[in-house]
């Protein structure tokens, strides 16, 4: 198990101090495994103590121990070259060359795709999967800049199987919307930074209905993990944008598993969309724009 998903475990059972050590950590795993106790705690604004503490609730023996399992995960996920890469901006780096620009923002997605796939938890994932191949329904949710991924994941979801929903703020009514769930209902939530009270709600209500949540987020501890029965986290580093393409693979995924397992299913229902498209929207001889 990697020192995130420990964190992960027992994070809604850490005091607060605890708490803030454990973002730091998530955050700035470099920086924690090259740093005293006393160094961490004045960055996280706790006590020396608290840190050690900390890394006991995890589940390590010692400072010591828990340091050195985070710097092994960061060799092993080539974490370094993200910092050689981060030492210098991608515009000083592009020097105004249109060609190097586009060279430097494509490894940076790359980076962050990666560095998902790595950290992704393999069972989680098919876990969620299954979930979402059985439930009756689904409902997608995402405020602002989720807003875009998770329209395309509920209209792609509900072309391959059907029964799935985008939640839509402006137009929904959340206490309708939680009125209809039970058990058999799934939940998908896209919550990064800023995280939107909206979605933490719907999900918290969706919870109490035995809802099974399915949180995809920028961190294994963020605020929707609490009311998620699976969390599929999303590589981030300073800004949120960095974490679109990451999604969008991530999403891809979880779309092609269910198209896999489901593949007859899917063609039949593919083959009866196309032919009503064609009878709807095109004329006779005429081709698709």
């Amino acid at each position: 198990m990697s020192f995130r998903e420990k964190i992960s475990n027992v994070f809604h059972n850490l005091t607060a101090g605890q708490k803030k050590v454990a973002r730091y950590v998530l955050d700035n795993a470099h920086e924690f495994s090259k740093n005293t106790a006393a160094e961490i705690g004045k960055k996280a604004g706790v006590s020396e103590t608290t840190v050690i503490r900390f890394c006991h609730a995890v589940g390590f023996e010692s400072f010591i121990q828990m340091q050195q399992a985070v710097w092994n995960e960061l060799l092993e996920s080539n974490y370094t070259l993200y910092l050689h890469r981060k030492s210098s901006s991608i515009a000083e780096n592009a020097q105004d060359n249109q060609t190097d620009i586009l060279d430097e923002i494509m490894k940076n997605d790359m980076f962050h795709i990666e560095k998902t796939f790595k950290e992704l938890s393999r069972s989680t994932f098919r876990e969620a999967v299954h979930y979402l191949k059985q439930a009756s329904n689904i409902l997608v949710v995402g405020h602002r800049t989720s807003y875009a991924p998770a329209s395309w994941l509920s209209y792609t979801l509900n072309l391959l199987r059907g029964g799935t929903r985008l939640y839509r703020p402006d137009t929904d009514d959340m206490a309708q919307w939680i009125a209809e769930m039970d058990r058999n209902w799934v939940v998908l939530a896209l919550s990064f930074r800023r995280y939107a009270k909206e979605t933490l709600r719907l999900a918290r209500f969706a919870k109490e209905k035995e809802a099974c949540i399915i949180g995809i987020t920028d961190s294994p501890v963020a605020p929707i993990s609490r009311y998620s029965n699976f969390v599929l986290p999303v590589a981030v580093t300073e800004s949120t944008l960095d974490s679109i393409p990451a999604l969008f693979s991530l999403l891809n995924a979880l779309v092609t598993a269910i198209s896999i397992e489901k593949n007859i299913e899917i063609t039949e229902k593919l083959t009866r969309y196309e032919e009503t498209y064609e009878r709807v929207y095109l004329e006779k001889g005429e081709n698709r724009e």
